[in-house]
């Protein structure tokens, strides 16, 4: 079982609190049911855009290949609502491991990515969703716990979906991701090709403050200026 922490929840792989002393943590902010969220950056594999989706039986539950297969991925705007998430330039799928467990999570927006002491994340209210496991006042975000959305009657479908072939679906409705063009693409390639570093960095160095996160963030930071 995953340890919880009384605020917001702990990376599998990172130490956060290093020589008594407590260490920020690294957060993409995504847009989720038109609200902003925290994932910490710890559990994040990859941004990917949203290109060509498979649609299940189970209507909160898509494919999409990734890698050299395919993998599973949650659209919450199914499971929180009525509402089914319709695809624009901004949707984007983040692929997340947690247990051992690698599945997509359909997001309208990846819109930000913060670095917050753990000591700023404030307890949610008590009326929150069970998914909300924290509060950044500071930045106006809820951190996301991403293990409320795995109930076993989905992941117990996730080894189905693992490297199965998207054309052999043929009951499945295809939905096509939307695309930018123009410069307008080329800056939202950049700035996804900085996200996955900070990704990358966070899961091969930790969430060690240093130079080259500042570098990742501030490059990040003025890469959403020309949008």
């Amino acid at each position: 079982m995953i340890a919880k922490r009384k605020k917001g929840y702990q990376c599998e792989e990172s130490d956060e609190i290093k020589g008594g002393v407590e260490m920020k943590a690294t957060y993409m902010v995504l847009q989720i049911n038109h609200e902003h969220c925290a994932l910490r950056a710890c559990d994040i594999l990859e941004v990917v855009e949203l290109d060509t989706m498979v649609q299940t039986k189970r209507e909160e539950l898509h494919v999409i290949s990734w890698g050299a297969g395919s993998i599973p991925v949650i659209d919450p705007n199914r499971i929180l609502s009525d509402r089914t998430h319709e695809p624009t330039v901004h949707s984007r799928v983040v692929i997340v491991e947690r247990e051992g467990v690698k599945y997509g999570f359909l997001t309208e927006a990846v819109l930000d990515v913060i670095s917050v002491d753990e000591e700023c994340i404030d307890e949610p209210p008590v009326s929150a969703p069970r998914y909300v496991c924290g509060v950044v006042p500071s930045e106006g975000v809820r951190v996301l716990n991403p293990d409320a959305f795995l109930h076993k009657s989905l992941t117990d479908v996730f080894d189905s979906v693992y490297g199965i072939d998207l054309s052999s679906l043929e009951q499945g409705l295809v939905i096509q991701g939307v695309s930018l063009s123009g410069r307008d693409w080329l800056i939202e390639q950049t700035r996804l090709k900085t996200l996955n570093m900070v990704i990358y960095n966070v899961r091969a160095r930790g969430e060690e403050d240093s130079y080259l996160m500042k570098e990742l963030l501030q490059m990040h930071e003025l890469i959403r200026h020309l949008q």
